[in-house]
């Protein structure tokens, strides 16, 4: 889940951007527009090195698109229908979300987790023409509602969406559910281009429940041998999880490729990094063969 907060702050001649790590509702934001363009520019130019990393020359992902794209994100996220989504999509995830949604246009969006609507809000925005189904087991909590969007109490694994295989599709999972089950439902389903959030390496599952076990970063690291234990406490309660190289490996095969997003900011003291060492979220992109 995101912060739901932003900050941007001078540091070393730099404009940083990043969540902002305060437990009680208040906004942090620069109001100035100038501030918030040379952001969008440093933004933009670590958002063109990631897809140009991911996806190569591939067509519709030239830069000067992508800072476009980038700069739209930013006047967007002014008008925001929640202002502090605490327990939600944060900055970070709402730009990636909306940048990777702009570029791809996919023709149907599914997203698992909906929680208050702000990441279903960006989604649309950035897929406006696309057929959009959100799944959520509790959808009580909603303080944004879009009537072209189909809503669903339920699980997303229960909804038969028939044969997708030849349609573009993007699927957002911010859901708590284990990744590799959710990946086996995306290749049977044809779905070909997934965002999970949370996807934490095996060193810091022990900030959340067993509930994500395996994530998308465990089933790609090759330290893990088959049977090791796993145990963790989580707000004092005990887990464990046993590795199933044959079970994991067999999910990893139908992977064309995977990385966790940049943090916009491009530096490690960002909050979201308490996810992982280094400078990257806890949100993956991942494509299907």
């Amino acid at each position: 889940m995101g912060l739901g907060l932003w900050r941007i702050r001078r540091k070393v001649g730099q404009w940083i951007l990043g969540p902002h790590g305060e437990t009680r509702p208040r906004r942090n934001e620069i109001l100035t527009a100038k501030i918030r363009d040379l952001a969008a520019l440093d933004a933009g130019r670590v958002a063109t090195r990631f897809y140009r990393d991911f996806y190569g020359e591939k067509e519709g992902f030239e830069a000067e698109r992508i800072h476009r794209v980038v700069a739209e994100f930013f006047e967007l996220f002014a008008r925001r229908p929640i202002e502090v989504n605490y327990g939600g999509s944060g900055f970070e995830n709402l730009f990636w979300l909306y940048v990777t949604g702009r570029l791809l246009e996919p023709e149907l969006v599914v997203e698992s987790g909906v929680w208050r609507g702000q990441s279903s809000w960006v989604l649309r925005q950035a897929c406006p023409m696309a057929e959009f189904h959100a799944f959520d087991i509790d959808l009580s909590r909603l303080a944004y509602r879009d009537d072209s969007i189909v809503y669903h109490e339920q699980d997303w694994s229960t909804f038969d969406f028939g044969d997708v295989s030849d349609r573009s599709t993007l699927a957002f999972f911010d859901d708590h559910v284990d990744q590799k089950r959710r990946i086996d439902e995306c290749a049977e389903r044809g779905f070909d281009t997934l965002i999970f959030d949370d996807n934490l390496p095996v060193y810091h599952i022990h900030r959340e429940t067993s509930t994500i076990v395996p994530t998308v970063d465990m089933l790609f690291d090759d330290d893990l041998q088959d049977g090791d234990e796993i145990e963790w406490l989580h707000n004092d309660r005990p887990f464990e999880a046993r590795v199933d190289l044959a079970a994991w490996r067999s999910t990893r095969a139908k992977v064309r490729n995977y990385a966790n997003f940049p943090l916009v900011d491009n530096l490690a003291e960002n909050a979201a990094t308490k996810a992982r060492y280094g400078g990257h979220t806890k949100t993956a992109l991942v494509t299907l063969l």
